[in-house]
């Protein structure tokens, strides 16, 4: 009965210490667990408030710096798109009728406008400062040119410049920073009346044009082939084929595909008017001194009117971009490819289209008169369009495109007015866009002023990574995310803030409004324009912005 009673007790002792140990384990593991949940917690708020990377820079770098990756990888100060309005202007005589540019590299900026005779204007730009130094201009009077087209003949230092039924090469020399033209001799590619010519360039050596043609009351659209000759002055544009690809139709456009293929594109409509037809274009292959053509293709549903442009994206892929008077004179691009057959044959095919302007509800425009656009290639997956928007009183209006792998077309920009109103609405504005390099582009302007023109430089630039909090010549340390002071600042409370292209910082709208939730809007500061990729992030005090 004892030994029974004793081990009763044993058990009865043993069971408490087991209740114990199970109460203490039971705590213990519950402290670990919040530990480790407070450790977690404590982990990602540092996360969140200290994201920061170091990174090489190749500009000197400072607390307070907004940043962006520039396309070699390292940190650039400023960020998005900015495009600062009216930083050059030029003087003429009289009033332009034409504008055209080139930027020739190193800076060497060229114009050719004219009013009686053509004029060569050359100037240097300066990236940093974004100012052009004009130099003493050119006339061609003594040469009898007009100046409706001009393309610079591959990489080379030679122009070609079209006025009418006249060709002419100029070589553009710079020593000393004094740039000088060489004039070559004019040829004179056809007899009668030709009006618009368009150029596409094939080589350091070849060029094709397309032009409008009316002799004996007979209308034709022709293409033909030059070949540059010598390169001092006594230069000139030999004509190696010429053939008519099209009757009874005035508007037009050619753009190269390699150094022996061209497309040429035109409206299916009669002799200019405003409602115009499908887009018809037509491959044409140069070899052994001929023109041939292939079977024109179409691109049905839509009605050109007139002005339109064309620009090769990559060597076998264009776009080409033009209002059709089917969506209220908007704006459309349509992707155009070279395709090859398994047989070896090349054909045309149009790919993915997209509407850059929807036209506002503008309807139907008076007679004679059109929106004037002009397009070029920025990069390969990239292009700008400018136009006079007639919808919006023929303001200067440009926006970005890029293509995808899968050939579609995307906006990446919103539409960017850069412009008054157009002070006469019944003339074009004879706008120009020139391509510096894949980060800047210059827009020349010839109508918002009276006698001579304004140039806007655009700046593109990967969007906004953070803020520097410590950097020197060689990296920097840049933090992402969180609340982040920033030195000098007196910001206001709940507003939205962004940067140049510069890193100059501008307040925009409070967080939260409607405007500044619109995918469409973007800040416009004095005379600059600043795209919503250049936003930084909300003030949440005077001194600390909680960044996007």
């Amino acid at each position: 009965m004892e030994t029974t009673n004793l081990l009763d007790k044993n058990k009865m002792i043993v069971n408490r210490i087991q209740i114990v140990w199970n109460v203490v384990n039971t705590a213990l593991i519950l402290i670990v667990m919040i530990m480790a949940i407070v450790a977690v917690s404590r982990t990602k708020t540092t996360h969140y408030t200290q994201a920061t990377i170091s990174l090489p820079t190749n500009e000197l770098l400072k607390q307070g710096d907004i940043v962006s990756i520039a396309q070699d990888g390292k940190l650039q100060k400023g960020a998005g798109i900015s495009i600062y309005r009216n930083t050059n202007r030029f003087a003429t005589s009289d009033k332009i009728k034409h504008l055209h540019s080139i930027y020739m590299g190193n800076g060497v900026t060229v114009l050719c406008y004219y009013s009686t005779y053509a004029i060569l204007l050359p100037g240097k730009l300066d990236s940093e400062t974004l100012k052009i130094k004009w130099q003493k201009p050119v006339s061609l009077e003594s040469k009898q040119m007009t100046c409706d087209a001009m393309e610079r003949l591959g990489n080379s230092t030679n122009v070609v410049i079209i006025g009418g039924n006249k060709a002419m090469p100029v070589t553009v020399n710079e020593h000393d920073s004094l740039i000088t033209f060489q004039l070559g001799q004019v040829t004179q590619h056809t007899q009668g009346f030709s009006i618009d010519p368009r150029i596409a360039v094939l080589s350091n050596k070849h060029v094709a044009i397309s032009f409008y043609h009316t002799e004996n009351e007979n209308t034709t659209l022709n293409a033909a082939v030059f070949e540059l000759e010598n390169s001092n002055e006594n230069a000139i544009l030999v004509i190696k084929s010429k053939e008519i690809y099209s009757l009874n139709h005035a508007s037009h456009q050619i753009m190269k595909f390699s150094e022996s293929e061209f497309v040429l594109c035109h409206p299916l409509d009669d002799i200019p008017t405003v409602e115009s037809g499908p887009l018809s274009c037509i491959l044409a292959t140069f070899k052994y001194n001929t023109i041939q053509f292939s079977a024109p293709v179409t691109l049905d549903g839509v009605k050109l009117n007139f002005f339109f442009d064309m620009a090769l994206l990559s060597p076998n892929r264009g776009v080409v971009v033009f209002t059709d008077t089917a969506i209220d004179n908007g704006i459309k691009g349509v992707v155009l490819e070279l395709l090859t057959t398994k047989s070896g044959e090349k054909r045309l095919d149009f790919g993915s289209t997209i509407i850059i302007n929807s036209g506002h509800g503008g309807g139907k425009l008076p007679s004679n008169l059109w929106v004037y656009i002009n397009v070029e290639v920025v990069s390969q997956d990239r292009f700008i369009a400018v136009y006079s928007d007639l919808s919006n009183e023929g303001r200067i209006t440009c926006l970005l495109v890029e293509v995808s792998n899968s050939a579609s077309l995307n906006l990446i920009s919103p539409e960017f007015v850069i412009s008054p109103p157009n002070p006469n609405f019944s003339q074009y504005y004879w706008i120009d866009v020139s391509i510096v390099d894949q980060s800047m582009f210059m827009i020349f302007d010839s109508l918002s002023e009276q006698n001579g023109g304004v140039v806007a430089i655009g700046e593109m630039k990967s969007s906004v990574l953070g803020i520097v909090v410590f950097g020197d010549k060689n990296s920097a340390v840049v933090q992402m995310e969180g609340r982040v002071s920033v030195p000098n600042a007196h910001l206001t409370v709940g507003r939205t803030y962004f940067t140049t292209s510069r890193g100059r910082m501008h307040e925009g709208a409070f967080y939260g409004d409607i405007s500044e939730l619109d995918p469409e809007n973007y800040l416009k500061v004095g005379s600059t324009v600043i795209s919503d990729s250049s936003r930084i992030g909300v003030a949440v005090s005077s001194s600390e912005l909680l960044l996007k």
